[in-house]
């Protein structure tokens, strides 16, 4: 014969049947100091009836803690059977945890007031969340401390405003102890993140496998165009954003990575990366043909703006580093002197030429 079990507590929660209200019990659970338990199949007196379902029941309480709950709380609870389901809460480390879709307010949010699972205040709410531990990244320490902010000063220039001596402070880029943070890493010129396509199973599977060739100037890995999946890969990227997004066209950086290994034209060209830009060119053109192809580009390869059915690489046009700059050299000055600047932009030509 099945014995009684204890009334309802702070701690103890009892359910007849699985129901609507399991992310609510569960995050006051999860914001109590002690933790609790939910036991499903039991009367509110305490007399266990069962559950008809143990298995599926089980499998809808995991996947529903896992997906309704924030934030995770993978980890802080367990289930198990015991005629009934016993579903046992740790207190959590990130309080305050709350109902997904209802966000982190009085209605998603809930504690444990005796035997009940009550709104929590929204001052409960902001001291908890004050208190909150995680290790930002705004803590880490950055692994380089050369860093450069070139992009980041074009960037803020663009839209009117300047990056003054503070900027490093203000846009909170130091760890405490005044060093670059992993913020600032992010945001440098030059870093080795890379979307981490790389290495994603700890082998080289969208980059090359040596050091020699695998890896740029930046530190960031670089595609092997011969292999079907990363032509796909990129393929599919340039289309999305012709066809979903509709862009008037595609500005592709550092071509001369591509054309050339490691961009470096004596030790030649890089046959798979030049037959994949053609390929891919002709696609989008097919698919797109209004839409405008840029090379980023400051060799002398000849062939870049040639069609690929002509075999070249089929872009529209080619994208000068040095003339951009220049150009912005000569806009950033007042018209009485840009003069100056235009003979110094005229030399700087016929250097590069």
């Amino acid at each position: 014969m099945l014995s009684v079990m204890p009334s309802e507590t702070n701690r103890i929660e009892y359910k007849q049947c699985l129901t609507d209200d399991l992310e609510k019990e569960a995050v006051a659970f999860l914001n109590c100091p002690e933790g609790g338990v939910l036991y499903v199949g039991m009367y509110k007196t305490g007399e266990p009836i069962g559950v008809k379902d143990i298995d599926g029941d089980m499998l809808r309480i995991k996947d529903r803690l896992k997906n309704n709950v924030m934030p995770s709380c993978m980890g802080l609870f367990d289930v198990a059977v015991e005629v009934m389901i016993k579903v046992t809460f740790a207190s959590g480390t990130e309080k305050p945890y709350y109902i997904k879709k209802l966000g982190m307010s009085e209605r998603g949010t809930f504690i444990r007031v005796g035997s009940a699972a009550e709104p929590m205040p929204v001052r409960m709410i902001e001291t908890l969340f004050a208190k909150r531990t995680r290790n930002s990244i705004g803590k880490i320490k950055s692994p380089n401390q050369q860093l450069t902010f070139e992009q980041l000063k074009i960037y803020y220039e663009s839209a009117h405003k300047t990056l003054n001596q503070q900027f490093a402070v203000n846009l909170e880029l130091l760890t405490d102890d005044g060093r670059y943070n992993y913020v600032a890493y992010l945001l440098a010129d030059v870093n080795g993140m890379s979307v981490k396509l790389a290495k994603y199973d700890g082998t080289a599977l969208y980059e090359y496998p040596h050091e020699a060739v695998g890896v740029s100037e930046w530190g960031s890995c670089n595609f092997m165009h011969s292999r079907g999946e990363v032509r796909s890969f990129l393929q599919s990227a340039a289309e999305f954003w012709l066809s979903e997004f509709h862009m008037d066209g595609l500005r592709m950086d550092a071509i001369s990575r591509a054309i050339y290994w490691q961009g470096c034209p004596e030790r030649g060209v890089n046959v798979n990366a030049v037959e994949f830009l053609r390929q891919m060119n002709q696609g989008l053109k097919q698919r797109h043909p209004d839409a405008i192809l840029a090379a980023e580009d400051s060799t002398s390869f000849q062939d870049a703006t040639k069609p690929a059915i002509e075999h070249g690489l089929g872009f529209d046009y080619k994208w000068d580093m040095g003339w951009m700059n220049d150009t912005l050299d000569y806009f950033k000055n007042p018209p009485k002197r840009r003069i100056d600047e235009y003979q110094i932009g005229r030399a700087s030509c016929r250097e590069r030429v």
